[in-house]
């Protein structure tokens, strides 16, 4: 059977629309996301980190005050809240205001501790399955959207290598060797 432009029914006219809207609904979606994204750049917690940064390097510790509390408090789940909490105390501390300074050195005190038990948590569910020290770190380099240079690839390594050895020495995991490689697992 030949095909000829004849035999061809012609498309029903709801999809040749679909078709023609299509790509502008796809371009306005993607133009949202850019904007959001430019935008939370602009005037979201890393805008935010950098201007508290700046004032904090020029010793304008009320301005840095304001805006490390600002993160803090309105973007607790970024990757800047850390950061903020401990360079608040600081900002306090500089400023000559210790007793707020003892309140946010305690604060990022507890959130670390907090922290490191959810990373330990982390682990030992990863740990379920034997895995290497390698395969550790790649999975919380992956989770927790860890940026690698080599240098810092080296420090994680040694860090990771060293939380499991603690790991190890409270019985919560074990390791063993199979096949010349390292492996570590939950008990």
């Amino acid at each position: 059977m030949n095909i000829t432009m004849k035999n061809i029914e012609p498309a029903p006219k709801f999809l040749l629309l679909l078709y023609k809207y299509t790509s502008i609904v796809f371009k306005i979606f993607f133009i949202i996301f850019l904007s959001g994204t430019a935008l939370s750049s602009l005037f979201g917690p890393f805008a935010l980190y950098r201007s508290a940064m700046d004032n904090f390097d020029n010793k304008v510790y009320n301005t840095s005050i304001k805006e490390f509390k600002s993160i803090v408090e309105n973007y607790p789940n970024s990757r800047y809240a850390g950061d903020s909490l401990k360079s608040l105390a600081y900002s306090y501390y500089l400023d000559n205001n210790f007793e707020n300074s003892i309140f946010y050195f305690k604060k990022a005190i507890d959130e670390n501790i907090k922290r490191i038990l959810k990373v330990q948590e982390t682990i030992i569910d990863f740990l379920k399955e034997k895995n290497t020290a390698d395969n550790v770190l790649k999975f919380l380099s992956e989770k927790y959207d860890l940026y690698v240079t080599v240098p810092q690839y080296f420090l994680n390594r040694s860090i990771v290598m060293a939380y499991l050895s603690h790991l190890k020495k409270e019985k919560k995991i074990t390791c063993f060797i199979e096949g010349k490689e390292l492996y570590w697992k939950i008990n």
